[in-house]
């Protein structure tokens, strides 16, 4: 999400682009997490999903209602100072973790379902715990199926699956799948660190594609 929307934006509306991307990407979590389950830390992540889940009533208030330029220019810096911070290891165990995790899944839920990503943050939390690449992976497709369950509701209760985005939808889930296979591929074969420097690289992109497009 943090690659395409940006993309995407160039040529579709941006309500479009967040109803699609989302109840595409919901059959992507669900692959990965089949894959995947094993290593999830349940006891973790389910306070982590139910905060990103709560949020969901709010956010789709702000996607019909809210215009989202400084919003998105202002969450991107925060996503960027925190991937540059990673990359220098600038890490530190967050405090009272208990009580910071669900307002990291609050935050997360109302910027994925209002904007149509929000994954960088959640990322850079996990990042932060240790957590290794299976259990990352296995991680954040619980909490964006979890959280993308409840937005898909709320976007069918407010009438925002209209015909086009219905098609829009079914022409998405070719590539997805294809996708899903070649990053199972690629996946497989990294080490722990490249794995977290590559992905760390991918939102610092989309950050900076994000803040461009926004500001000029």
């Amino acid at each position: 999400a943090v690659q395409a929307v940006p993309l995407m934006l160039t040529l579709i509306d941006p309500v479009t682009v967040v109803v699609c991307m989302n109840t595409v990407a919901l059959l992507m979590y669900s692959l990965v997490l089949l894959q995947t389950k094993e290593h999830l830390q349940l006891r973790k992540m389910a306070p982590i999903t139910v905060a990103g889940m709560l949020a969901v009533p709010l956010a789709i208030y702000f996607l019909n209602s809210f215009n989202g330029t400084l919003l998105r220019i202002i969450i991107s810096l925060i996503i960027l100072i925190s991937a540059i911070a990673f990359c220098f290891n600038i890490q530190r165990a967050l405090p009272r973790e208990n009580v910071i995790a669900p307002v990291f899944g609050f935050a997360v839920g109302l910027m994925l379902v209002t904007l149509g990503t929000g994954g960088p943050l959640l990322v850079l939390f996990l990042f932060t715990q240790g957590t290794s690449k299976q259990a990352f992976r296995a991680s954040m497709a619980f909490y964006f199926f979890g959280v993308d369950i409840v937005g898909i509701l709320g976007y069918t209760v407010t009438g925002m699956f209209t015909l086009d985005r219905i098609l829009l939808v079914l022409t998405m889930l070719i590539p997805v799948l294809g996708g899903f296979w070649v990053s199972k591929k690629i996946v497989n074969r990294l080490n722990e660190v490249t794995f977290k420097y590559i992905v760390t690289s991918v939102i610092i992109v989309g950050s900076l594609v994000v803040i461009g497009r926004e500001a000029f």
